[in-house]
């Protein structure tokens, strides 16, 4: 594999932990509700957020959802 190829992977990999990493952030530390911001699927953050959150202890009974009529915010407290 030619060395150039190796490191795109190696980039491409890292941003993607990095990407996958925020709703197990969120959740462990109960950041924002478990919908998530726009830059995530609404399924793909909630379906991490919430098996990070059986996992975790956490002093609330269950995660929050947002029952305002406002659009999600496009990153995390924004």
């Amino acid at each position: 594999m030619p060395h150039k190829l190796r490191i795109v992977l190696a980039v491409l990999a890292s941003l993607l932990v990095i990407y996958l990493s925020g709703p197990v952030i969120a959740s462990v530390f109960e950041i924002g509700d478990r919908r998530g911001p726009r830059i995530y699927p609404i399924g793909l953050h909630e379906s991490i957020y919430m098996t990070v959150w059986e996992f975790t202890p956490h002093e609330a009974t269950k995660p929050r959802l947002s029952i305002s009529s406002n659009p999600r915010p496009w990153f995390y407290g924004l």
